[in-house]
């Protein structure tokens, strides 16, 4: 696709009557005076297609949905600045489903090349997913720009793949065995699902929390499972055989819908019910809290304090205003990380307008320079040699008796270090 001309107008400058005058003899004729002529051209529209390969089914499905309404929040942005400078340029979205899967991954980006000849696409959103559309996204250059995927496993130089906002799950195995230690705890039961992400938590957990004395008990989890109190049953018992040696706590990997399954059964265990219980980044959800789920189930992490690890923007006066409009636009609260979707489809349009040509090879040459030098609503973006984010701040939300997910405190991987503002 041809870049299209930007100006509206050329302005074209004819000078008629060249040089001082014409000499016939000993007449001197004064030369012609200049003219200016205004020429009106109208440049070819042009349209750019980002396209988007998120979780519309499977247990993501709410996650993904929110990420693509903020993605046609960001283009409804750019498409009325580019309105209002009169430029050619439109961009617009070409969606697919990943189905939660690495399987519907790999089809989600097939299907947006072979039908749309897609260059750069934001998602797909997990580990697992991004992996399964390894293959075909770099045998074709095709750009992923993937604002959630945090899976030590994705972690490759020189791929197609841009993992840009949150940054890989080093930083938070380092942040949550930090609060897990500082809080006092000795054992932690690690239950986490089996999986790229669930593992890639587990190892660096494990590892971390190990440097700084405590000890790591693995419960291993399939995914996507239609009950799970059988696992339940399993964690209480490694629970109870932790606490014979010292203070224990547990450490939840897994996906909000898993949640939701777990936690009825985890709430009326006289064991999981009086243990504190940590948990990762996408656990910070409105959904797992009253007036979404029960009181009792509010009760639950209320009473054991359950504390999670989460992206955390410092000082950065844009923030509120991604969530003042996608309230404004959708009539509701948008999800954790859905800003990240939004800052990534900003990160897109600019690549493609520098690159200057709609080529997944220009876009990935000049994609880590754009993102190195764009601040959105979440963070500074500022690529590492394998494509991801490179700065790392979390906070830690805690919930309260009031059903809220609380901030006591912040951890920055510059310092590798918490600062509590209340215990």
């Amino acid at each position: 696709m041809r870049v299209g001309i930007l100006a509206a107008t050329v302005i074209v400058i004819l000078i008629l009557g060249f040089g001082a005058g014409y000499y016939y003899g000993t007449t001197s004729v004064p030369a012609a005076p200049a003219k200016t002529v205004t020429v009106t051209v109208t440049p070819e529209k042009i349209t750019y297609v980002i396209g988007v390969a998120l979780p519309y089914s499977g247990p993501l499905a709410s996650y993904g949905k929110d990420f693509r309404d903020s993605v046609i929040l960001a283009v409804d942005e750019i498409n009325a600045l580019l309105a209002r400078s009169r430029s050619a340029v439109t961009f617009e979205i070409a969606s697919a489903d990943t189905e939660t899967t690495a399987l519907g991954a790999s089809k989600a980006v097939r299907t947006l090349y072979e039908t749309k000849r897609v260059q750069i696409i934001v998602g797909p959103l997990t580990t697992s997913e991004v992996l399964g559309a390894k293959e075909f996204s770099d045998a074709n250059k095709i750009v992923l720009l993937c604002p959630a995927s945090t899976g030590l496993g994705a972690a490759i130089p020189g791929d197609f793949i841009f993992r840009v906002v949150d940054p890989p799950d080093n930083y938070q195995g380092l942040a949550l065995a930090q609060a897990v230690s500082a809080e006092g705890y000795q054992n932690v039961v690690v239950a986490y699902r089996d999986d790229t992400f669930g593992v890639g938590i587990w190892e660096i957990f494990s590892k971390r929390f190990s440097e700084i004395g405590g000890k790591s008990i693995p419960l291993k989890f399939a995914p996507d499972q239609p009950d799970y109190s059988g696992e339940v049953s399993k964690l209480a018992s490694l629970v109870s055989d932790a606490q014979k040696t010292g203070s224990t706590a547990v450490l939840f990997v897994a996906w909000e819908g898993e949640a939701l399954k777990w936690f009825p059964h985890a709430q009326v265990s006289p064991v999981l019910k009086n243990v504190r219980w940590y948990g990762i980044e996408n656990l910070k959800s409105y959904k797992l809290l009253p007036p979404e789920t029960s009181k009792e189930t509010g009760d639950f992490l209320a009473g054991v304090k359950f504390t999670v690890t989460s992206f955390y923007t410092p000082g950065n006066p844009l923030t509120p205003s991604f969530s003042v409009a996608f309230k404004q636009k959708y009539g509701r609260e948008p999800l954790p990380y859905s800003d990240g979707a939004y800052d990534a489809t900003y990160i897109a349009a600019w690549s493609i307008l520098v690159a200057g040509k709609y080529d997944g090879k220009a876009i990935a040459d000049v994609l880590p320079t754009v993102a190195g030098r764009f601040i959105g609503v979440t963070v500074q973006t500022y690529l590492d040699p394998n494509g991801d984010q490179a700065i790392a701040y979390f906070g830690i939300y805690r919930v309260s008796a009031a059903y809220k997910f609380e901030l006591v405190g912040t951890f920055d991987g510059s310092t590798g270090k918490i600062t509590w503002l209340t215990r």
